[in-house]
This record gives structure tokens, sequence and C-alpha cells, in this order.
């Protein structure tokens, strides 16, 4: 796997590493150093449709914010994508962050609070997600995640709608807040 100190590169550097690493074949990364260098997010972001990545430890990436956020679009269509490791105080997922991540199966999301819309849109192969501390949930957050058969979401108070429409393999929600759920389903 391609490990990437990024500590003493300035930004355009960084990114032309990452984007080298993954074009000669190191197909599992492990940043280090300041998020700000790796370009991550918005849509010319700089893992957004990289059809090789299958692994992203961002455990030693610093600098993500008061409120820790991993960017909007950060990993959009990465179909090869299968695991990704965010730090333990992650708080919040951008908008479609994971969207179109067809071999997504592991995230730790232990510490977050917040999902914005689209955020697994389409993780086809999704199929349990804990969400301990998720408090807000945007919609259609797990739309069209087809695999996905457990939703623990113990916390949640707010729900946007159409979070689970095409969710067929879905067989259980477990939460404690009241919620329209038809809504949710979009039934």
């Amino acid at each position: 796997s391609g490990n990437i100190d990024m500590t003493s590169m300035t930004a355009d550097e960084a990114q032309t590493t990452i984007l080298a690493a993954l074009a000669t074949g190191f197909t599992e990364l492990k940043l280090t150093g300041e998020l700000s260098k790796i370009g991550m997010g918005g849509n010319w972001g700089t893992f957004i449709n990289n059809k090789k990545i299958t692994k992203c430890d961002l455990t030693e990436v610093t600098g993500w914010g008061a409120t820790p956020t991993l960017p909007e679009l950060a990993f959009k269509d990465c179909t090869a994508l299968q695991e990704v490791t965010l730090p333990d105080d992650m708080k919040v997922i951008g908008g479609s962050a994971f969207s179109g991540c067809t071999a997504l199966t592991t995230v730790n999301l232990s510490q977050v609070t917040w999902i914005n819309l689209n955020a697994f849109y389409e993780c086809t192969s999704l199929e349990m997600l804990i969400l301990d501390n998720v408090t807000e949930i945007g919609r259609e957050v797990f739309y069209g995640c087809t695999s996905l058969k457990t939703l623990k979401i113990p916390k949640c108070t707010r729900f946007g709608n159409y979070i689970v429409t095409g969710c067929k393999a879905l067989t259980r929600i477990e939460a404690t807040a009241t919620g329209d759920f038809l809504d949710i389903i979009g039934n």
C-alpha cells in the first residue's frame, strides 16, 4: 500500500503524488498531513471519479476544522473503493461524500453526528451501518443502498425524506426517536 506523508509537500505536490501513486498501481493509500493539501472535496476533488483506489486511511490527516468534517463529494463515484478509515473524532459526513461508491463495505462512523444529503447514495455493497451518535440524517442519504440490511440510528431525531428509498434488503431499522417513518421509507 502507498504511504504518502504530505507534511513537507505543497498542496500541488501532494495531489500530484496521490494521483501518481494511484496511476502506478497503489490502490491502498494512507495519508499523513494537512487535509487542505489533499484537495479533497468539491467538483474537482483529487479522488472524485477515481476507479482505482480501494482503501484509504485518513487517520493521520489533520486540519479537519473545528467540527471535523469529511468534505462534500470527497469520494464521489470511486467505484473500486471498499474501505475508508476516518479519524476517530470525525463528526460530519459531507453531502454526496461516498455517492456512487458501489464497492464500499466499510467506513467507521462511530463518532459522526450528522450525515449530509446523498452521502451514501447508491452504495450498493454496504450491508450494515451503525450510527450510534448520529442525530441528523439528510435526505436520500442511503438512497439505493440495495444491500443495506441493518441501520442502527438510536440517537437520530432529524430525518430528511427518502433516506432508505430503494433499500430492498433492509429488514431492520433500530431507532428510538419518533420520526415520520413513512417519509423515511418514501412510501
